[in-house]
């Protein structure tokens, strides 16, 4: 009968050990979801997206649909009124958007490539996919601090310098004097200064700059 006592000890010792995780001490996972193998994220909350965004002039509708508060959101992008891209959405705390379909990450497709929530001004920012511009989308519309912005790739032309004629002394900007006809004379393009003769310096007397 020795023999059983001693299996039975055995058996509960080890009962004990699967339990407690063989005597280490292991906090219980709370609060945590799988992101993939052997990932965890915080939950965040995607309540507070639900509902419709759009551009200040209602030409970008983003409806956004929450079945529940710690899960995807689905949302639909209309542009003039069209259907033009739709997707699965969670917005992190750092503001980044992740987009996907059936569990796998996907890119913005369409009129736009990118978007982002800025949390402070309660607002999502979309990027076109032409890289023309960002915009805000605010609930329904709603102002905020930001505004859109364009990006112009059109090379911007300085306007020509006002040169004085030392001849006549009319004011100028083309390459020839209006007023008698007289070329150009060299000007300084950092300070203004031009030589008084025929004689140009290698360098600006008055500010250093190489002029030759």
């Amino acid at each position: 009968m020795k023999w059983k006592g001693w299996i039975g000890g055995v058996l509960l010792v080890m009962m004990l050990f699967g339990t407690l995780g063989c005597g280490k001490k292991r906090g219980p996972v709370t609060g945590g979801m799988v992101d993939g193998p052997g990932m965890m994220y915080t939950p965040e909350d995607q309540s507070p997206f639900a509902g419709k965004w759009q551009s200040r002039d209602g030409s970008i509708v983003m409806e956004v649909e929450s079945s529940d508060p710690f899960e995807n959101s689905r949302i639909q992008v209309f542009v003039d009124g069209e259907p033009d891209f739709q997707a699965d959405m969670w917005v992190y705390q750092t503001g980044s958007v992740k987009l996907t379909q059936e569990h796998k990450r996907i890119l913005m497709t369409g009129t736009f490539s990118g978007l982002t929530f800025n949390h402070k001004e309660n607002a999502f920012r979309i990027r076109y996919s032409d890289d023309s511009g960002l915009k805000w989308l605010t609930r329904d519309g709603a102002a905020c601090s930001e505004e859109d912005v364009s990006f112009s790739y059109e090379p911007q032309t300085p306007p020509p310098a006002a040169w004085s004629c030392p001849a006549c002394h009319a004011e100028n900007e083309g390459g020839c004097c209006t007023s008698c006809g007289m070329e150009k004379p060299l000007i300084c393009e950092a300070c203004g200064w031009q030589p008084a003769n025929e004689k140009i310096p290698a360098y600006c007397p008055e500010c250093g700059l190489r002029l030759k």
